[in-house]
């Protein structure tokens, strides 16, 4: 019963950053949500049919296919609001680190105010997510490419900016009844990571960001490069999230003309304990 009693007293809380609305910057550019279009009915069109999400006017719209003639994953960017005929389907090869990657269309995009001719490009998103199991345990990381896309079709597709979105892990911590009596019941260290990139001041017409992330560990300060059974022992006073105050960070990014991609203003720290499964 006392056993019991600590692990539903060390139920972690799940670990989030407030999501930010619609917003938009001094030069025009602007962020915004996504809705997903409706699926065909026909249940077989259904199973195979890539999902769809466009802006609320639908005059972006974005989806991953499966190009079974290149093996690869294709990002498809079109206009929404014209009939099939007359889109013009801009379309970028996606790179998975290997075949057990989930891709998936991030729910934001970047409307980037128009240049001198009215031509209008954005800043789509497309997240990676790895896992991998351990055994009693598991862990997952999501990253973010940020890809530029014209609608117009030129200039080219390509990725502007990468970086870490979430990460979790579960590694376990107890193999018989004395390390759960160490461990006050909190068999498994947790680790938690999360990202949220926001419109900062403009530089130029160019939109910048501010990306600011939290990582937590559980319970309290654990780390996987070390023995968490060589710590004293745990008392119900321990068992919360502790966070990591190397990987809680605030950056601004902006766009450098030179490499032509977004860049952190200070180097980010390395939290592969959070964002490498």
């Amino acid at each position: 019963m006392m056993l019991m009693a600590l692990l539903l007293a060390a139920t972690p809380v799940p670990l989030t950053i407030p999501q930010t609305p619609s917003s938009s910057d001094a030069a025009g550019n602007s962020m915004g949500g996504l809705h997903r279009l409706p699926q065909m009915s026909d249940k077989a069109e259904k199973d195979t049919a890539p999902e769809v999400l466009c802006t609320f006017d639908n005059q972006w719209c974005e989806s991953i296919e499966h190009d079974p003639a290149n093996g690869v994953r294709v990002l498809s960017v079109y206009d929404g609001t014209k009939p099939q005929s007359e889109q013009q389907v801009q379309r970028y090869e996606l790179m998975a680190p290997d075949d057990s990657a989930t891709l998936s269309i991030w729910p934001q995009i970047v409307l980037l105010a128009p240049d001198e001719t009215g031509r209008r490009a954005a800043l789509v998103g497309v997240e990676t997510r790895i896992s991998t199991g351990y055994s009693g345990g598991g862990a997952s990381a999501t990253r973010l490419s940020l890809i530029r896309v014209d609608i117009m079709g030129s200039p080219p597709m390509g990725e502007v900016l990468d970086l870490p979105l979430e990460g979790s892990a579960m590694i376990r911590a107890c193999f018989g009844e004395k390390d759960m009596k160490q461990r006050a019941g909190a068999c498994h260290d947790e680790y938690k990571f999360i990202g949220k990139l926001e419109l900062a001041e403009p530089q130029g017409r160019h939109p910048a960001f501010t990306f600011t992330t939290r990582a937590e560990t559980y319970p309290g300060k654990v780390s996987r490069n070390a023995d968490s059974l060589s710590a004293p022992p745990l008392t119900k006073k321990d068992l919360i999230w502790s966070v990591d105050p190397l990987c809680s960070y605030r950056r601004t990014i902006r766009f450098n003309p030179a490499t032509d991609r977004y860049e952190f203003d200070t180097p980010a720290p390395d939290c592969s304990e959070f964002t490498i499964p």
